[in-house]
């Protein structure tokens, strides 16, 4: 009898060592299985093309009805222009040939303005010297020779190996090389190199709002010269009206 007893208990003994494992093992299996069953794998990543994002976004700016720009200037003065230098620009584009821009520019070391407004076929400009606005009369429309949203046109189309640099919430920003004369429509007479630039495109409608140009788009520019250009105020009333002439 005694002898039966310790038997029993040699073979009880491993089982009170052996179930909680198996309980265990039972219970994680079956998390295991649950979780599974509810588990969401993660997205692939999918690889943003930046040729497709600018010309998604070359296709929205051509359908804008208005738009306004600022030209600024980093790591140089600004821009040579017919014995001026241009500091900065601000200027208002309403379709189908309304032009207004306002500028500040430096002759010598004396700060002065400058502009220009375009309605139809009457063309005004703000003289620098006198600061009085004069009519002028001419055959060629302004829109002849600077074309802002033409230009825009002409940057997006002519970057060259373009590359997603950043991808945010807000914007793609993408870099490339673009051919100088691309700018003509903006600035006129180029240089022939290439210079670079970076795009911030918006992500949710696919506006242009950014362009940073790096590089000698003008023979007499400065080395290293940044220009920046702005676009804003997207479909909206721009009000351009005649200046007064005396």
């Amino acid at each position: 009898m005694r002898y039966s007893l310790r038997i029993r208990k040699a073979s009880v003994t491993p089982v009170f060592f052996i179930l909680p494992l198996i309980i265990l093992a039972t219970i994680s299996c079956r998390e295991t299985e649950l979780s599974s069953g509810h588990m969401q794998l993660s997205p692939t990543p999918i690889k943003v093309n930046p040729s497709i994002i600018i010309d998604s976004s070359k296709n929205i700016m051509a359908e804008l009805k208005s738009f306004k720009f600022d030209l600024s200037h980093r790591k140089g003065a600004g821009s040579p222009m017919e014995g001026f230098l241009l500091v900065e620009a601000v200027g208002l584009i309403e379709k189908p040939n309304m032009i207004s821009v306002e500028a500040t520019m430096l002759l010598g070391n004396i700060t002065t303005k400058g502009g220009i407004v375009t309605i139809d076929e009457k063309t005004f400009i703000l003289n620098p010297l006198t600061k009085e606005w004069e009519k002028v009369e001419s055959e060629i429309g302004l829109l002849d020779f600077f074309d802002p949203q033409k230009g825009i046109s002409s940057i997006m189309d002519s970057m060259l190996d373009p590359q997603l640099i950043e991808s945010n919430d807000d914007r793609y920003i993408i870099r490339g090389e673009i051919p100088a004369p691309s700018f003509s429509p903006l600035l006129g007479e180029t240089t022939d190199n290439d210079v670079t630039a970076e795009i911030s495109i918006s992500r949710d409608s696919y506006l242009l709002t950014n362009v940073r140009v790096t590089g000698r788009l003008n023979k007499l520019d400065e080395d290293g010269l940044v220009r920046i250009i702005e676009i804003s105020r997207f479909n909206q009333p721009l009000y351009i009206a005649e200046p007064e002439t005396e």
